[in-house]
């Protein structure tokens, strides 16, 4: 009896945590409202482990952290706006040293609302776990010299 009530529990917890990214979207106005920073590529901004709240935006400028899908990776990225042109942004790593290539505005899932930092270590090595990501589990560091 003891371990159905805690099976129920956790079934109750998982639809629940469901539920709220779901309305979540619905709020936000974006399919991604919450993002987990895996990579260092936007250190010192966001850290390995940092949840990220998204929010869907009419317009991108430059400086505007966004979350777009990539035709490389099968996770969205964040990283920053560094040029806009007629329907297509520029983004780029604040600790990559070139940028990601034009995409255009119809693969962004939102711009960056606030983050918590390190909320998001428990997905991060769930992925680790599953083989979904292979970046070490460590804090972030500069990838190149600040002077570049």
């Amino acid at each position: 009896m003891r371990v159905l009530t805690s099976l129920l529990y956790i079934l109750f917890g998982l639809l629940a945590a469901y539920i709220i990214l779901e309305v979540s979207g619905v709020v936000l106005q974006t399919r991604y409202p919450v993002i987990v920073v895996v990579s260092c590529s936007m250190y010192p901004e966001l850290n390995r482990g940092d949840l990220v709240v998204v929010s869907g935006a009419q317009s991108y400028s430059p400086g505007d952290v966004i979350v777009y899908r990539s035709e490389k990776k099968p996770f969205p990225i964040i990283h920053r706006i560094i040029e806009v042109r007629d329907g297509e942004v520029l983004p780029k790593g604040d600790n990559n040293v070139v940028p990601d290539g034009w995409i255009p505005v119809d693969r962004i899932y939102g711009k960056m609302v606030f983050k918590i930092p390190a909320l998001g270590w428990p997905k991060i090595l769930l992925m680790k776990l599953t083989g979904q990501i292979n970046e070490p589990l460590e804090l972030c560091t500069y990838w190149y010299s600040r002077q570049v």
